[in-house]
């Protein structure tokens, strides 16, 4: 029989498998974070314990991973400050987001981490879901509003996982590998490159082939400063 500390260690090698469906809204994913509820102590989020050998592999439909978002859009909503020049009561979150609009988020996620594994093979881990809600328990600023987040989602360390943590990760490792990908910039690249070559002034770059927009900032002083040879007003 394996102790708890091996069962613990195997737990934490498991590699979430991202399982890839067309559905009518998008896709579905499902992935393996192990069971059990999520404790706070000093603003951290405490892994699970070790789910029960032989338990079945979990996973979200499309249905229940809308259902998970407009929850956490109702925590956004709640804290989201509602301006004091507006005399008339803040509205229900179903009067300004729509139900389309929240099915959207959740395909958003959702192709977002297909891109990950298609275009760079790199799927989103286990590790790195724990890794994410990890970072947001120790970085929150708000911790009660965290809290909040997290008790809606059931403090499910699964569904928190599966949705909230994927949803930040994955659009956040989306930018950074389609920012530096040469198969996306590369020609762009190096049409800017040449052009630069062959306008290295400012005034050269207005006759290059792309768009050429200029804005000028001028930094002023808190009160306008007496011209020389002028007269005080005092």
């Amino acid at each position: 029989m394996k102790s708890r500390n091996e069962k613990t260690k195997l737990n934490w090698r498991v590699r979430l498998m991202l399982v890839l469906l067309t559905a009518m809204l998008g896709v579905t994913a499902g992935g393996w974070l192990g069971g059990g509820g999520a404790a706070w102590g000093r603003n951290r989020w405490s892994p699970p314990a070790t789910p029960a050998n032989g338990q079945a592999r979990r996973q979200l439909s499309f249905a229940e991973r809308v259902d998970y978002q407009r929850r956490i859009e109702q925590v956004y909503w709640r804290h989201r400050l509602w301006p004091a020049e507006n005399p008339g009561p803040k509205p229900a979150l179903e009067a300004v987001m729509s139900p389309a609009a929240i099915e959207a988020k959740v395909a958003d996620y959702l192709r977002q981490s297909r891109a990950l594994e298609f275009y760079w093979q790199r799927p989103l881990t286990a590790e790195q879901l724990q890794a994410e809600m990890e970072r947001m328990a120790a970085g929150t600023k708000r911790p009660e509003a965290l809290r909040e987040l997290w008790a809606a989602l059931d403090n499910d360390p699964f569904v928190i996982a599966e949705t909230l943590a994927r949803a930040e990760l994955a659009e956040r490792l989306l930018r950074s590998w389609y920012a530096t990908d040469e198969r996306f910039h590369g020609k762009l690249k190096q049409r800017a490159a040449a052009e630069l070559g062959q306008h290295p002034t400012v005034a050269g770059l207005k006759r290059g082939g792309g768009d050429y927009l200029e804005t000028e900032w001028v930094k002023r002083d808190a009160e306008p400063r007496a011209r020389p040879g002028s007269r005080s007003a005092n």
